[in-house]
């Protein structure tokens, strides 16, 4: 019987002793992804750009922007990227700022992992449609265009933008103050212009390849 009693408290502490570890380990691992939290925050706090202007002047002004800012929108979206890599707004960001540096075949690719991770925002369908009409792919245009000429991606889109990103909010709040941009107008806008091109092309409408050649210069991707 004391032998018993003896081996069962032996357990009893053995079984206390493993569970006071598992609940460090545990605080240790919490611990840990608080501090890691932290670093992500303020790594991307140092990089995050002190104005988004030039992104909005490069699209809709057709300004220029120099290397030296480029590579900071770009190490910044990168950065986001690595940290969250299930944030489609940033693939989209930094597929913008490849077209723009002259990178076409990247900004397709990151707009598709835009796309792949969430096929119902306006906007990436949308651009990739524009980077087709552009390359002379324009079956493949007008099929992008068709994901982003619905109603459930229009709808869907404004209660994001609504709802707020950490991503745009920024830069539609500069285009706002800077330009007077409305960001519903916008996407309004660009849903009609949607489902202009879809419907010249896939009607067969334009048969001469110049008339879509000189529609696919007068398109811009979109910061936002």
């Amino acid at each position: 019987m004391g032998i018993k009693q003896e081996t069962l408290r032996t357990l009893g502490s053995r079984v206390l002793v493993f569970y006071l570890v598992l609940g460090g380990v545990g605080y240790a691992l919490i611990d840990k992804e608080k501090y890691n939290q932290g670093v992500r925050v303020r790594t991307l706090n140092n990089l995050m750009p002190a104005s988004y202007a030039p992104l909005i002047a490069v699209s809709y002004k057709g300004e220029p922007m120099d290397s030296r800012q480029w590579r900071r929108y770009g190490n910044y979206y990168r950065e986001v990227i690595r940290f969250y890599p299930d944030m489609a707004e940033a693939y989209a960001l930094l597929g913008f700022c490849y077209f723009y540096r002259g990178h076409p075949d990247k900004a397709r690719t990151f707009y598709e992992q835009a796309y792949q991770r969430d096929p119902r925002f306006f906007w990436f369908p949308y651009q990739l449609g524009v980077l087709a009409m552009k390359a002379g792919r324009y079956e493949e245009a007008a099929g992008w265009f068709g994901r982003a000429a619905r109603q459930p991606s229009l709808r869907y889109t404004l209660a994001v933008l609504k709802r707020g990103s950490v991503i745009y909010t920024p830069i539609m709040n500069e285009a706002v103050s800077r330009l007077g941009i409305s960001p519903g107008a916008r996407i309004q806008e660009a849903y009609q212009t949607a489902q202009k091109i879809r419907w010249l092309i896939e009607q067969k409408k334009v048969r001469d390849k110049r008339v879509l050649q000189r529609i696919a210069e007068m398109l811009r991707l979109e910061p936002y």
